[in-house]
């Protein structure tokens, strides 16, 4: 009986070494040769059904397994047709299946996809060829590292998945930017797609300047135009709602852009200071505007955009103006420095290539009270006409008088 145990124990510390260091080593070491291991004789049946699936000439460089997170074959440097290259896709099959007439795929991973303006419609026409397939079923795709490129736009990478109907056809590609701002879903609809945006702390592409805190938009894509019908953010502070429209012709024509928009209870001195106007006023703007432009290159067609908008700013100041002292001492005088605070100010402004006009300025307070306007060109010096009251204790003033200058040197004559 003792011998008995002696062998018993023996075995339970062979067993023990087996199981605990043996077997995690051998499964390491199998880990580390199925990823290099390259599995070229997979090469040319798999290029084969994918072709035949996806209904475009189909190459891969090579073939290998990895067993994380679970194991599956990784295809490396795919190109699918002309100018399509993807960098790696991750097949995870039934393994049934791989015996079978029909090869059903649980999950496929596309990383590293780049899609430009002219192949916009081919990832489509690729999910419309595989769902007919009788060879391939494909039950998920995800995304991962999705770049888009529209002319000289470069977007920012997505991750995502892509929804299949129970007939395998294209639903829904649901898609989240690296950096977690900006969330899109896009539903084909025949030529169309809808989209629909969902972004926090989102920066403008063609716009670093530009910054929404919070933003929803809907709207219908096609294959040179995007256009939102419904447009709900958050930005300098404020709410706003509109529409725009953004078109990007074929070739080396321009890029367009129109819309329009309303913007409540914003922080005027920050949607100023954003354009660049060397005129900041403080204070809470409502403003209701409409923009179109045009340009050559994406990157600049903000600054192509012309902009009208009417404004109302209520308990503000406009920022290193005094215009009461143009009533006060009448004449050529220094008109910078000092503040001018109002209980309400409103106007119409028009943006042009860094060009401001302000018009029909209307400004309230209980002693001073001011209308005209003031031009600011894109040098920042400013001109303009102001017609003025002032009312003290002992006396009513009246003023017209011309303002000219840049920051420090404008004064009044």
């Amino acid at each position: 009986a003792f011998v008995s145990a002696k062998k018993i124990m023996q075995w339970l510390g062979l067993f023990t070494k087996v199981t605990f260091i043996y077997v995690p080593v051998l499964a390491l070491i199998l880990f580390l040769l199925l990823h290099f291991i390259n599995l070229s004789i997979l090469i040319k049946p798999i290029e084969k059904l994918a072709s035949e699936s996806l209904g475009e000439p189909v190459a891969i460089k090579k073939v290998h397994a990895s067993l994380w997170p679970q194991p599956h074959l990784v295809l490396e440097d795919v190109a699918i047709g002309t100018g399509n290259n993807i960098k790696a896709v991750h097949v995870l099959p039934v393994a049934a299946s791989l015996f079978e007439d029909i090869i059903v795929v649980k999950s496929l991973v596309i990383e590293g996809l780049n899609i430009e303006q002219a192949n916009f419609s081919q990832p489509l026409q690729w999910a419309s060829n595989t769902s007919k397939s009788k060879r391939l079923v494909i039950e998920q795709i995800n995304l991962k590292n999705l770049t888009m490129s529209i002319r000289d736009l470069q977007l920012q990478s997505f991750d995502g998945k892509v929804t299949l109907t129970h007939a395998g056809a294209l639903s829904l590609i649901e898609l989240v930017s690296s950096n977690n701002a900006l969330s899109v879903k896009i539903s084909p609809q025949g030529d169309h797609s809808e989209v629909v945006l969902k972004a926090t702390n989102w920066v403008l592409p063609f716009n670093q300047k530009i910054m929404f805190a919070g933003l929803n938009a809907k709207g219908l894509a096609s294959q040179n135009q995007l256009n939102f019908s419904e447009i709900e953010g958050e930005i300098f502070g404020g709410n706003l709602t509109g529409q725009a429209n953004i078109e990007w012709p074929s070739g080396a024509g321009s890029w367009l852009s129109s819309g329009k928009f309303k913007l409540v209870n914003a922080n005027a001195q920050a949607l100023l200071n954003n354009f660049g106007s060397a005129v900041i006023i403080d204070g809470q703007l409502a403003l209701e505007a409409n923009f179109s432009g045009k340009a050559r290159e994406a990157s600049k067609l903000s600054k192509a955009l012309i902009t009208n908008a009417d404004f109302d700013v209520r308990q503000g100041r406009i920022q290193g103006i005094a215009l009461a002292r143009g009533v006060l001492s009448p004449g050529r005088q220094s008109l910078a420095g000092d503040n001018t605070d109002f209980d309400k100010l409103t106007g119409s402004i028009k943006i042009i290539r860094n060009n401001f006009q302000f018009g029909k300025l209307v400004l309230e307070s209980s002693q001073f009270n001011a209308n005209g306007f003031i031009n600011i060109n894109a040098n920042q010096i400013l001109t303009g006409r102001i017609n003025a009251d002032l009312t003290t204790k002992s006396r009513h003033l009246q003023a017209k008088y011309a303002i000219t200058g840049r920051g420090k040197d404008l004064k009044s004559q």
